[in-house]
């Protein structure tokens, strides 16, 4: 749905399916990066962290690519508050979906 309205949409709908893959790549690579990235120089040591790190990079380019120029804005925009929701709720849904599978 949000590839057909990225090819389809214009304006606000089309920056928000933009912003929906960009924003869940970034808000991922943050969260489960943020604590491997406390020591940059061991970056290049740990594959895990610099897959997060390129994963949020291309979630930042994502909007830059993909919309035309009178869209990036908007793009950004939703892109930002998205990012916020997801990285907020990452937490609680896959603790909520851990304590699901230890059930089975």
């Amino acid at each position: 749905m949000a590839g057909a309205t990225w090819r389809h949409g214009h304006g606000w709908p089309r920056a928000i399916a933009v912003a929906v893959l960009a924003a869940s790549l970034i808000a991922e690579g943050l969260v489960f990066g943020a604590g491997r990235w406390q020591h940059i120089d061991q970056l290049m040591y740990d594959p895990g962290a610099l897959i997060l790190a390129a994963e949020a990079s291309l979630g930042l380019l994502l909007p830059a690519v993909l919309l035309r120029r009178g869209e990036r804005l908007r793009g950004y925009l939703a892109t930002a508050a998205l990012a916020v929701l997801a990285a907020l709720a990452i937490g609680p849904v896959t603790a909520a979906l851990r304590t699901l599978a230890d059930r089975f």
